[in-house]
Parts: structure tokens; sequence; C-alpha cells
């Protein structure tokens, strides 16, 4: 399953990059470009003019790609390619069914993060390797997927309280359990300090941004609603899920919610495999909506050249 469902999605990214061609691709299209033949001190200059992003990473690994000759919508491939392979890896290892793999190769989100969500896409693959690999080499990862985007640490808020919320008060006074928690924190602290130190002012002119032209309306939250429902019906006690999707809310709130709800589809999708219901019928019903609405969505890409029209 996880080989053909790959070489699908080879086939599928070539065709839908070669129509979407506005929107985000057309800056990323632009940047790829610009890459070629560009020394190696230019590229977060020339990343920071074309996309407005500042992640180090996306534009050090483009620019490898770019000089070695590969076209830009064959790189994209091959790295959905991987994509495709590691979610399938992280699938497996949770004990997931092959009908949950197919449904979420089909996914909207899915199929976002294959065609307009470059960055993004990086960032899910280190995340998504986290769950696909051995524990020693998970946090390795784990410190990665923010320099793809730092649109992670929004995730890593929401499973830190969630998790947090799930320990018992005896469970805490555990020295096997105090210790990892207080080692995390400690990780986390710094890493946040690392990346507002180094990449503090494009961030911020960012968040200005996506928070003076968002204007927040109560269909925003009910996305993330419906989510916490969906989550309930799995069995999951709901002050549990208010620490999950709490900051999650708030970044609807700020930026938006196509920007942040995929990171509510992801949280639900974590927990369903953790409580062991990711082939409970009404979590399968979420992931065959979100597979019917990527019709829509290639749709728009093959007419008008772009995925959110």
């Amino acid at each position: 399953m996880i080989v053909l469902l790959s070489i699908l999605t080879y086939y599928a990214s070539q065709v839908l990059l070669a129509h979407y061609i506005n929107g985000d691709q057309f800056y990323y299209n632009n940047f790829y470009l610009a890459l070629k033949q560009a020394p190696l001190a230019r590229v977060m200059e020339l990343q920071l003019v074309h996309t407005g992003s500042a992640e180090p990473l996306y534009g050090y690994i483009s620019w490898l790609f770019a000089n070695m000759g590969f076209e830009k919508n064959t790189y994209i491939a091959l790295t959905n390619v991987l994509f495709t392979v590691v979610v399938g890896l992280a699938l497996k290892k949770s004990g997931a069914e092959p009908i949950v793999f197919l449904l979420l190769a089909t996914n909207f989100y899915f199929v976002v993060l294959l065609t307009s969500a470059e960055r993004l896409k990086f960032a899910y693959i280190c995340f998504a390797l986290v769950f696909a690999l051995p524990a020693k080499t998970r946090i390795v990862f784990a410190l990665i997927a923010p320099l793809f985007h730092f649109q992670m640490l929004v995730n890593y808020a929401s499973l830190f309280l969630g998790r947090l919320a799930e320990l018992r008060a005896k469970d805490l006074k555990k020295k096997s359990t105090l210790l990892p928690l207080t080692t995390l924190t400690i990780i986390a602290a710094f890493s946040a300090k690392y990346v507002v130190d180094s990449f503090g002012d494009p961030i911020f002119d960012k968040f200005e941004h996506y928070s003076s032209i968002q204007i927040f309306t109560l269909d925003d939250i009910s996305k993330v609603i419906g989510l916490i429902i969906v989550s309930l019906a799995l069995g999951v006690r709901f002050s549990i899920l208010f620490a999950y999707m709490f900051p999650i809310a708030v970044g609807v709130v700020i930026l938006g919610p196509e920007r942040v709800n995929m990171i509510g589809f992801v949280t639900v999708l974590l927990v369903a495999a953790k409580v062991d219901k990711l082939m409970n019928p009404i979590f399968l019903i979420l992931l065959s909506y979100f597979s019917f609405k990527t019709i829509g969505f290639v749709g728009n890409i093959l007419t008008h050249g772009n995925g959110f029209v």
C-alpha cells in the first residue's frame, strides 16, 4: 500500500504542480528560480524577499536541489513521495488499517501539503518521522521540524498541554515522569529563545500581517469545536481535549482558520491513534469528509491554477 500510494503521489504531484502556478506557488516558483546559481550566503535574503519567511532549512535544501539541476516540480514531487512514505510508516507503526492510510493520502490537508504549503510539508515530514522511527531518534527530528516552519510550535504547544492534562498528580511525583517532563520543558524554553533571538523580526512581521488581515468570525472557531466533538465521540475526556485544543483555538483567532485548522486535524488524528480509535466510524466519516473536500481543491488547481480561490 505504501509503495503504490507513493508512486501515485509522484505522478499526481507532477500533474497538479504543473497547473499550480498562482497563489503561494507563484512566489515559491520565483524563489526556486532565484536560487539557481545564487551563492549560498544569499539564500536567507532571497527567501525573505520572495516568500516572506525565515525558516532556514527550507531555503538551504531548496538551494541544494536547484543547484543540482532539479526542476522545481520534480524536486517537490520527490519530497511528496518521502512525505507519503513516512506518514505511511508512522500509521503502520500505530497499527492503522490500510483504509485509514488511503483516506489520509486523499485528505484535503494532505493534498494542500503536497501542492501549496511547501515549507509546512517539510516540517510535517520531520514530525511524522518522530512517530515512525525509534524513540532515541525522535528528539532530533522534533527539534528540526520548526526550522522548516515555525507553525510547528503550535503543534508542540498543543501536544505538551494535552500530555500534561493526561497526567495525574501522583504521576508528576514519579521520577520516570518528572524527569522527562522537566527535560522537555527546558529544551522547549531554550528552543523558543533561539527561535525568537534568531528569527524574531520576520516572525513578528508575519504575525502582524496575518493579524491585520484576519477578520475573526464564530464560524472560524466552530471548525475547532467540530473537531473537539469528534474527539469526544472517541471517548476522550473534555478536560484533556480542552488542553490539546486551547493553543489551536488561540491560533485560529489570531492567524485564521485555514492556517491553523490543519493543526487541529493532525491533533485529532494523533489522539485517535493514541486511544486506538482510528477505525471508529465517526473518525472514518471525518476522514471521508476531508477526502471529499479534496475534489473541489483539485478542481480549482486545474481550472484556476490555485487551490484557494
